[in-house]
């Protein structure tokens, strides 16, 4: 009888043990986030030894793989106030798609009891268009991919796809006026659509025509490289006088696929997408 005594003894004191580990616990928690801003706020169940508890929270806004902003923040949450809520605007115009990963934690005085909270969210927000009559470079262009009239269009008798013109855009130079050449007539065309001036038309035409006769990756010589080389002056001076301040709109930042190398002397555009899958 001793023996089941002290069994249902111990018993009671794992039970009650288990019991106290949860009675101060979050309860009734909730977050939320759009491209507004983010709030979160819910109750903590205190046990009767425990009088306060220490709460230290996390916000991370993500694009992709990259941390666009963070908040964080601690508070001492007494027991005889448990309820809490914390919240606040990105003070960004958002751009794309995102997520939100908020983390809460606290820890209590006296016995130490913990717990924690974890929340996720994603959401889109609708890109602004670019004010009419502007033109951008094609710097804002390679980095608004989301803000683009035309996604799909011809660049020199090629047909490209917005990936492939992106590809480009992202190319280093390396001395070879063709690429600096689709650089400012992909910005230009883009700027056109998009409702700035198209006293530019012309030039864009030149240049449709020359990147006809000397391909993409031609390496132009000689009188034909200063010809290249002043049809990108032209775009560029106007993808320039035209542009407007577009600071509000956060860039997408480059992926690997946006960065890719190019081939050396490609024979032809089926090569050059076949280097980037």
């Amino acid at each position: 009888m001793k023996k089941l005594a002290l069994l249902s003894l111990t018993s009671l004191f794992v039970l009650a043990l288990a019991g106290s580990a949860w009675a101060c616990h979050f309860d009734q928690f909730a977050g939320n986030a759009d491209c507004d801003g983010w709030s979160m706020g819910g109750t903590i169940v205190f046990s009767s030894d425990v009088d306060y508890v220490d709460l230290d929270y996390t916000v991370h806004l993500m694009q992709g793989t990259d941390l666009v902003k963070e908040f964080s923040g601690s508070e001492r949450i007494l027991d005889t106030s448990p309820d809490f809520g914390y919240g606040e605007v990105w003070g960004m115009e958002l751009c794309g798609d995102y997520s939100v990963v908020m983390d809460l934690h606290f820890i209590s005085d006296g016995p130490g009891y913990e717990d924690w909270e974890h929340f996720e969210t994603s959401f889109t927000c609708d890109c602004p268009p670019p004010p009419e009559g502007c033109s951008h470079t094609q710097g804002y262009w390679k980095t608004h991919p989301k803000m683009w009239p035309q996604t799909d269009f011809t660049v020199g008798c090629v047909g490209y796809t917005q990936m492939e013109m992106l590809n480009v855009l992202w190319m280093p130079i390396r001395g070879d006026m063709t690429i600096q050449l689709f650089h400012q007539l992909v910005a230009a065309k883009l700027s056109v659509w998009s409702g700035a001036p198209d006293l530019i038309n012309g030039t864009i035409d030149d240049a449709d025509n020359f990147l006809c006769a000397h391909p993409l990756f031609s390496k132009p010589k000689g009188d034909l490289k200063t010809e290249a080389g002043n049809l990108k002056i032209t775009l560029d001076d106007y993808n320039n006088k035209y542009d407007c301040d577009s600071a509000d709109v956060m860039p997408v930042v480059p992926t690997m696929d946006m960065m890719a190398t190019p081939v050396e002397n490609p024979h032809s555009w089926g090569s050059v997408k076949a280097s980037f899958k």
